[in-house]
């Protein structure tokens, strides 16, 4: 199935211990997991990284942990000589300025830089009990995201292409012909400049310009770069790359049916078959 890259995710929370994971991601040329983890879970980095990576192919990938501080635990460090010394130093303020008051335990309180709490040693195989299954939930809910939401491309897609096909269609129907009008064109140009022509020259002349006009391989490989688009969306798997250089190719057939065509019914379907390719492109951007 066609996924794209964007999707988001959440696991944990109730029932999952402490931890909250979400998975958020955003479309890239390549495969990239970014983690976002509290500094006492760093040692789990590469186990987030690889439950990740079994569902990622392409694109960036950012995974966020958070962890209860309740659940953290840890000692209060208190600074009793920080607090001797600013203890002092307002005892000095107090004489210098005659400053009324007392230096009690409340003031002293408010100098947070003096106490810390020292987290206690993590256990990696503790938290991992709690932060896997929380991790799966948030994957599996943002890989969910991702296949819903390349459905929806896909189907666009879908019409897309059928729209390319009409105007492929519409090209070589107007391309019907272009022989004939050439050849009374240039028969018309003869008979105003008033000059003879040798038996045969006017056929020949003719027939260089209809090869130099003509379309039809074209319109072939138009047609075989929008089969080859049609049966990769059915594919499982990365496509988002292949479909691109498809498109790069259209839009490559399509300007060379222009610069051949003199006919303007053929150049408003080209203009039309570009703004559709553009605009086909603008969604592979978006698959993985």
């Amino acid at each position: 199935m066609v996924c794209s890259m964007t999707g988001f995710g959440r696991g944990g929370g109730a029932g999952r211990g402490a931890v909250q994971v979400e998975v958020r991601s955003v479309n890239h040329r390549h495969g990239e997991v970014v983690c976002r983890l509290p500094r006492d879970l760093m040692g789990l980095e590469e186990r987030v990284k690889g439950m990740v990576r079994r569902t990622l192919r392409r694109g960036r990938v950012e995974v966020f942990v958070k962890r209860s501080s309740v659940e953290q635990g840890g000692q209060l460090r208190v600074d009793t000589e920080g607090l001797q010394e600013a203890a002092g130093a307002l005892r000095m303020v107090k004489e210098a300025t005659g400053v009324e008051g007392e230096i009690d335990l409340a003031l002293l309180m408010g100098f947070r830089e003096f106490f810390a709490v020292q987290p206690e040693p993590t256990d990696d195989e503790a938290i991992w009990v709690d932060l896997e299954p929380a991790l799966e939930d948030a994957v599996q809910e943002w890989d969910a995201a991702r296949r819903r939401e390349g459905a929806q491309l896909v189907a666009d897609l879908r019409r897309r292409l059928a729209t390319l096909s009409t105007l492929v269609a519409e090209v070589e129907g107007e391309a019907e012909g272009v022989r004939e009008e050439l050849m009374e064109r240039v028969r018309g140009r003869v008979a105003e400049l008033g000059v003879e022509v040798e038996p045969g020259r006017l056929e020949q002349e003719v027939a260089l310009l209809a090869m130099r006009a003509d379309i039809q391989e074209e319109v072939t490989r138009l047609r075989a770069h929008l089969s080859t688009f049609t049966a990769a969306l059915e594919a499982d798997g990365p496509v988002g790359r292949r479909l691109d250089f498809l498109c790069q190719e259209m839009v490559r057939e399509t300007n060379t049916i222009g610069s051949k065509s003199g006919r303007l019914s053929i150049t408003e379907r080209v203009v039309s078959l570009k703004e559709t390719i553009d605009q086909l492109r603008e969604q592979v951007q978006n698959l993985e």
